[in-house]
């Protein structure tokens, strides 16, 4: 009984710890230069935007790094709301070309509008 108690606390602190070092990094743009370069295009064209949007959306991007010292991206995917991941996708476009410091094939960038 006491073993099966041990056993249930360290289950318990694996699943308490894996949550929320999750949660706390929702985003690649703190740690990854493309990643923020992807946010900050993507944040410009949201502001350029004629209308008053209100959101957020969870941009999944898919690079390629067969290219000497450039990321290519393969592919787009976002969740979330629909204007702001049209933006996203219309900004973000298949074969854009990014300079990177270490390769890295999928980057998540959350882009919030309020």
């Amino acid at each position: 009984e006491v073993n099966l108690m041990k056993f249930l606390r360290r289950v318990m602190l694996s699943i308490f710890l894996t949550i929320f070092s999750q949660s706390t990094l929702a985003d690649d743009a703190d740690l990854n230069r493309v990643a923020k370069k992807i946010k900050t295009q993507i944040e410009k064209s949201i502001k350029k935007s004629k209308k008053p949007l209100e959101g957020y959306c969870d941009v999944f991007v898919d690079l390629d790094y067969t290219h000497p010292k450039n990321a290519v991206v393969k592919k787009v995917s976002t969740l979330g709301d629909n204007e702001l991941c049209f933006i996203a996708k219309k900004t973000i476009k298949v074969g854009n070309k990014y300079a990177y410091d270490w390769p890295e094939r999928y980057i998540r960038v959350q882009v919030v509008s309020k």
